[in-house]
C-alpha cells in the first residue's frame, strides 16, 4: 500500500520529490530481499524512480530498455543514458529525438547538462525553467539575452507534475514561476525590472511558501493596477 501511494503522490505532489526519494531509500533494502529487478520496476512505476534506481546502481540501462521495450518512445526520458545503445539501434535513436513529450529533456542534455539532473527535480526540464528552479541568476540572464526573451509577456507552461488542486492555470509569467519555486535572486531581478504578473501572482507566491517573496509580492501588488483574484487565494 505504501509503495502504491508513493506512485500516486509522486505524480500529484512533485514538489516533495526529494522526500519521496528518501523514503524509497529506506524501503529499497527490504524490497531487494523479496523482489527481482523487473518486479521492483513494476512496483515503482514512475520513470523518475527508475532513473533514480539506475543512478543508485540498482538497475542497468539494459534493464530499463527491457522493461519498456526497445520501440517504446518513453525511453526518450532516459535520453543521455541510452546513448550507449545508439550504434545498436541507430534508426530508433533518430525516432527518439522526435518524441514530442520529451523534447525539452533531449534539448537540455544536448546543449547543457551541467548541474542537478532536472528529471529528478520538481518541475519543467527546459533550460529556462531549470535556471529558475535552481535560482541560477547568471544562467537565467544569459538565456534571456541569447533568446531575446521579453519578461513582460513570456510565460512558462507548468507541467502536470507542478500542477495541483490549487494551481489550475498552466501558463504563468516568469516572476510567478520564480515565486512558485522560491527562487529569490531571480524573483528579485524580475521584480526590479518590473516584470509582468497576473491576478494570481500572490497565489503562486503563497504556494511557493517563501515568506520574503510573499511579502515582496504583496508590496508589488499594492503598487500595481493588477487586482488579485481573492476567490482563488
Amino acid at each position: 500500500i505504501l509503495i502504491k501511494n508513493i506512485n500516486i503522490f509522486f505524480k500529484f505532489r512533485r514538489k516533495q520529490i526529494l522526500s519521496f526519494f528518501k523514503l524509497i531509500d529506506v524501503l529499497i533494502p527490504v524490497v531487494k530481499e523479496n523482489f527481482n529487478k523487473r518486479e521492483i520496476m513494476t512496483l515503482f512505476k514512475r520513470k523518475e524512480i527508475h532513473l533514480k534506481l539506475f543512478k543508485d546502481g540498482l538497475n542497468s540501462i539494459e534493464d530499463i530498455v527491457t522493461f519498456y521495450g526497445i520501440k517504446n518512445l518513453n525511453l526518450a526520458f532516459f535520453y543521455p543514458e541510452i546513448q550507449c545503445l545508439s550504434s545498436q539501434y541507430p534508426t530508433f535513436m533518430k525516432e527518439l529525438k522526435q518524441a514530442p513529450k520529451y523534447l525539452s529533456i533531449i534539448e537540455y542534455f544536448t546543449n547543457d547538462s551541467i548541474g542537478d539532473d532536472p528529471r529528478l527535480q520538481s518541475g519543467n526540464t527546459d533550460i529556462l525553467s531549470v535556471s529558475i528552479q535552481n535560482d541560477d541568476i547568471e544562467k537565467f540572464q544569459s538565456i534571456l539575452s541569447k533568446n531575446n526573451i521579453n519578461i513582460q509577456n513570456h510565460k512558462i507552461r507548468l507541467t502536470y507534475s507542478e500542477l495541483n488542486k490549487y494551481l489550475k492555470k498552466r501558463d504563468i509569467y516568469l516572476i510567478e514561476y520564480a515565486a512558485f519555486h522560491c527562487s529569490f535572486k531571480i524573483f528579485k531581478f524580475l521584480l526590479m525590472n518590473e516584470a509582468s504578473f497576473s491576478t494570481l501572482f500572490l497565489k503562486y507566491a503563497i504556494c511557493g511558501g517563501d515568506n520574503e517573496i510573499i511579502h515582496l509580492a504583496e508590496k508589488a501588488i499594492a503598487h500595481s493596477d493588477v487586482q488579485q483574484d481573492m476567490n482563488e487565494i
